[in-house]
């Protein structure tokens, strides 16, 4: 299965959760993000490790970054005043992925652990020079893929 594939799927998930306006597949991901396009998210492909058992089989367990980015945070008082926006936001994505640990059944996959959010905070979108008020959430996927053994 495809790194894209995945992404595409927790992006389908996250659509689905109250409060957000769009979430965006790997393919789909806007240059730049404006406060008419919040909360929005987006998911960046981590870490993976693989393991392989049998003659042909291998379990790889990558993790992926989802970061909502809930509004524009122009300065620290505007960040404290826009906090009430966000705090519903990490029981939601907890509750959400919590329950899909296939994520809806999608094909050769074994397991999709939510593993924890890292609060809200302060994020850039992308390295630009705008601070939006957000929360980054990881997901650890486990695939299970036939692998085909080619000797050159």
């Amino acid at each position: 299965m495809s790194i894209v594939t995945v992404i595409d799927r927790i992006a389908s998930i996250q659509r689905n959760i109250t409060g957000v306006e769009n979430a965006y597949g790997l393919s789909e991901i806007p240059s730049s993000l404006s406060s008419t396009m919040c909360p929005a998210c987006i998911t960046i492909p981590g870490e993976a490790a693989f393991e392989f058992f049998g003659a042909d089989m291998m379990r790889s367990t990558r993790t992926y970054i989802m970061e909502l980015y809930i509004t524009l945070a122009a300065s620290p008082l505007a960040f404290a005043k826009k906090m009430n926006l966000a705090e519903v936001f990490p029981a939601r994505f907890a509750t959400a992925f919590l329950a899909r640990q296939t994520l809806e059944g999608l094909a050769g996959i074994e397991d999709a652990l939510y593993l924890r959010d890292g609060g809200i905070t302060t994020l850039s979108y992308l390295g630009s020079d705008e601070s939006f008020v957000a929360m980054q959430s990881f997901i650890e996927v486990t695939e299970i893929e036939r692998v085909t053994h080619v000797d050159y």
